[in-house]
């Protein structure tokens, strides 16, 4: 990295793809029921529960906990609006009825030493499978959750991830000491394999809606030694509601995509560079090779959770080789270039990588030994959230 590169620290590019919050408490999480420490498949936003509510197949577990005297003067601003509200609408007696359930006392259950109802809350702790659903395995967990995503697309619900339907499913992972895996020895050892923590499989684009860690491909070409080195990106032809091209995250690392059920990381790599960059399978076999993953939490904008990917290098042969190929786009929206390493800390510096590729490209570079702890005054903040610990069930145990 030049001297002028080394006064312009990543870390801000890392928190725009890392940018949920930290969690404060140990992980995994203990289970609300059995008390054990075991990771959760997936982490859903509260305003989730209305829309999962009654859905046969899933049960909640749910405690009453009373309310913090922020949260009760906030639920008196809210309350003190929906009063307001329907005075104004001339709804005297819906407006006054709506004020005895706020304010009574619980004289039905009890006369409860003069605490009110409003003082309280319903916390919902866990979402889980029913027995019956979880006797069918995969394929019973897997028609609950269809029916449930199937029903929000037709309903138009949460358009923003159900509009990019697919039609491709996903593979969701349970933490290999759930207790739907200790059954038996042989359902207790298959769990243990790789991969072999499937507890369902759902709709792609439903998946960060539960925050379940969806298993995706980050694959980056190189070619070239030292100060010749050139890296391989994805220019995306993106226009805005003016009609005008977008600089701001048009660029991604040259090949991405997600993990079907039933196929590894290495075999979605390998498709996506065919069916991408037309790579036969044999070339990409050739030279790619797996380099670790890049583990993050992200907030799509809509709300959704994005955990991180697997990442693959892909060395090209020199270009004099016989085997030298570039990658060609089968997409018109889509073009390929080589950029040099000064060229790619100028395009992340001004924000045109999308944030995961950017995170994904940032990893690249400090393995190649281009970003260092003398170069990066944050190098031990983003190579810790390059590899978070996100807290939720994935592959293996």
């Amino acid at each position: 990295m030049c001297s002028s590169q080394a006064n312009a620290s990543l870390l801000n590019i890392i928190r725009q793809a890392d940018n949920f919050p930290n969690f404060h408490t140990a992980y995994p999480e203990r289970h609300p029921i059995n008390g054990k420490r075991i990771e959760p498949i997936g982490v859903v936003p509260a305003q989730l529960m209305n829309e999962i509510k009654g859905e046969k197949g899933l049960q909640m577990f749910s405690i009453v906990k009373k309310l913090s005297e922020k949260e009760k003067a906030e639920k008196r601003k809210i309350d003190e609006k929906r009063r307001e509200k329907k005075a104004a609408s001339d709804d005297i007696e819906e407006a006054s009825s709506d004020l005895k359930d706020v304010s009574v006392d619980d004289k039905e259950k009890g006369k409860s030493k003069g605490k009110k109802k409003e003082d309280y809350k319903i916390v919902i702790l866990a979402i889980f499978f029913s027995d019956e659903v979880n006797a069918r395995g995969v394929e019973g967990r897997f028609e609950v959750m269809a029916r449930l995503v199937e029903g929000w697309r037709d309903q138009k619900k949460f358009g923003y991830a159900l509009k990019k339907w697919t039609g491709e499913k996903i593979s969701v992972y349970a933490s290999a000491y759930s207790a739907i895996w200790q059954k038996d020895k042989e359902l207790k050892a298959a769990a243990r394999k790789p991969f072999g923590n499937v507890v369902l499989e759902i709709e792609r684009s439903a998946a960060p809606i539960f925050g379940f860690t969806v298993p995706n491909v980050h694959l980056i070409a190189h070619q070239g030694e030292g100060g010749d080195v050139r890296i391989w990106v994805q220019k995306h032809v993106d226009i805005d509601k003016d009609g005008q091209s977008r600089e701001k995250f048009n660029t991604s690392v040259t090949l991405s995509g997600a993990v079907p059920a039933g196929k590894t990381p290495f075999e979605a790599a390998v498709t996506a560079a065919h069916e991408d960059a037309g790579w036969t399978e044999d070339f990409t076999k050739a030279h790619m090779k797996n380099t670790g993953m890049v583990s993050l939490f992200q907030i799509a904008k809509w709300g959704g959770l994005v955990p991180g990917t697997y990442v693959y290098d892909l060395r090209l042969p020199s270009e004099d080789s016989i085997g030298y190929q570039v990658p060609k786009s089968s997409d018109e929206s889509t073009t390929f270039q080589s950029l040099s390493i000064s060229e790619v800390f100028a395009a992340l510096n001004k924000n045109e990588f999308r944030p995961t590729s950017a995170a994904v490209m940032v990893d690249f570079l400090i393995r190649h030994g281009h970003i260092t702890p003398e170069n990066e005054p944050n190098y031990a903040k983003i190579i810790r959230r390059l590899h978070r610990r996100t807290g939720i069930a994935g592959p293996g145990h």
